[in-house]
């Protein structure tokens, strides 16, 4: 996740790809600043509220396995105002014939007030939020539909709820005709109706490409941070193609 408020040290930073995934170097908020932000910090999340020692202990051992088996990173940091809640949340399905794609309605009004009283702190929505195929407007980096696309925000802040979106540094769909052959390694990863290219962080042309889109989704949808889908392989580096 790219925290909105540290957006341009992420993007002057140098990508650093691993078999988990890519690690970036963390700036994070104090607890503090945190606790102003929700108002009543003294309120334990609803989601927390059923946790047994087991699931505690759980927590903790995936804590464990994941340091044991981080490789090597650029910067270890203690995350102070971690949000305990979070939700994925599908926006609808693209292309979507029975309702408008992105189109906010009362039953999602009902959903997110649902979520919100269990505790859930973060929104998710994965790729159908943007217009990845290009087919009537907008494309990677932009919804189908802005209007509604902002109104959901809205809906998602006036909870005191905080929402992220997915995208992805690491892969572009093939038939997207920005793509330049360039940018990505030669075997795609094909997966339902993704034919998604391996794009390399190495690649200085893909790079000029898909950083500035970043900024330009925080700066112009209010989101609060980014979900970056790096890949599953190793892309950086990898000599074989």
């Amino acid at each position: 996740m790219i925290k909105k408020m540290h957006r341009r040290q992420f993007l002057g930073t140098s990508v650093v790809a691993t078999a988990a995934g890519t690690i970036f170097p963390g700036i994070s908020c104090t607890a503090a600043s945190r606790e102003s932000a929700r108002g009543n910090a003294s309120t334990t999340p609803a989601i927390l509220m059923t946790y047994t020692n087991t699931d505690h202990r759980q927590r903790l051992e995936n804590i464990r396995i994941c340091h044991e088996n981080i490789q090597g990173c650029m910067r270890k940091h203690l995350i102070t105002d971690y949000l305990p809640g979070q939700s994925y949340y599908n926006l609808g399905e693209f292309p979507c014939a029975t309702k408008p794609r992105g189109n906010p309605d009362e039953l999602d009004e009902q959903e997110l007030d649902r979520l919100q009283q269990h505790g859930i702190e973060v929104i998710q929505v994965h790729e159908e939020w943007n217009n990845w195929l290009r087919l009537p407007g907008g494309d990677k980096m932009t919804p189908l539909n802005p209007n509604g696309f902002r109104r959901f925000i809205d809906m998602v802040h006036q909870r005191g709820m905080k929402l992220l979106v997915y995208v992805s540094t690491g892969f572009y769909d093939r038939r997207n005709r920005d793509i330049q052959p360039e940018w990505a390694r030669s075997k795609d990863l094909v997966e339902m109706q993704w034919k998604l290219a391996r794009c390399s962080p190495a690649s200085s042309g893909w790079r000029a490409h898909i950083l500035p889109q970043l900024t330009q989704v925080l700066d112009d949808y209010g989101v609060d941070g980014l979900f970056n889908d790096a890949g599953y392989v190793r892309l950086a580096g990898n000599p074989k193609p």
